[in-house]
């Protein structure tokens, strides 16, 4: 039995991964640009230096959000310090309050790229 049209069927296939992929990379960007926002307003405040150095990169499928100073670990971690603006765990916090928001934004990506 010889199936008609099978080599156009893998094609698509392909090219529907194609731009699977690519969308994926938008949309951990637009995920990445979420949390990056969010964690900015949760950033102690003292100068506003730190804040200025959130940075969001996506190579490949990992997605990375951070802060550039070798001191902004330890004031993510540092559960004893007082902020007059901001609070510890800022990164993390905002990862967990907007993981919907940014999920969302990876499947829409998806989405929009396959229609």
């Amino acid at each position: 039995m010889k199936l008609n049209g099978l080599s156009q069927v893998l094609n698509n296939i392909k090219k529907a991964v194609a731009l699977a992929g690519e969308a994926t990379q938008e949309g951990l960007d637009a995920a990445g640009l979420i949390v990056e926002s969010e964690s900015i307003d949760r950033t102690p405040k003292d100068t506003g230096d730190l804040r200025n150095t959130a940075y969001r990169e996506v190579q490949g499928k990992p997605l990375r959000v951070g802060y550039w100073p070798q001191y902004a670990p330890k004031l993510h971690e540092d559960m004893k310090a007082h902020h007059e603006v901001g609070e510890p765990k800022f990164l993390e916090n905002a990862a967990k309050a907007k993981e919907q928001e940014a999920l969302a934004a990876v499947g829409d990506a998806i989405k929009r790229a396959l229609n």
